[in-house]
């Protein structure tokens, strides 16, 4: 489950998922928040659109739950990446990795909040 604002969002399955929602994150917050990202992530929010921070965002609070995890383990070991190419632009793939983990992300924007589920792919160990 994951709320934000005056919208909650909640995930009924068979299978470990993790869910977050955000209100958009402002690009003025990215000083705040660099210390959450990977190298290759700070380098994708500088060159990307406004949107790439609060989807990374989502993909590391969503992968970090479906792990069990949340935000307690360090947020910068949370790893994801974007796939491309983007089947719409609300909709974005993004793979994410805890140590030895792997997470399919899939986000989408509904109006000012983005949405991120992940689940578990496989364990890489």
């Amino acid at each position: 489950m994951a709320h934000a604002d005056r919208l909650a969002v909640v995930t009924v399955c068979e299978v470990r998922v993790g869910v977050d929602c955000e209100r958009r994150i402002p690009a003025t917050a990215f000083g705040d928040l660099n210390w959450a990202l990977t190298e290759v992530e700070a380098e994708e929010v500088r060159t990307g659109s406004e949107e790439i921070l609060t989807e990374i965002w989502t993909a590391k609070e969503s992968a970090g739950k479906a792990a069990g995890v949340g935000l307690a383990t360090a947020p910068r070991r949370i790893r994801t990446r974007a796939l491309h190419p983007r089947p719409a632009p609300e909709i974005s793939f993004r793979k994410s990795e805890i140590d030895r983990m792997e997470f399919a992300t899939r986000g989408w924007w509904l109006d000012d909040h983005h949405i991120s589920v992940s689940w578990s792919v496989r364990d890489l160990g």
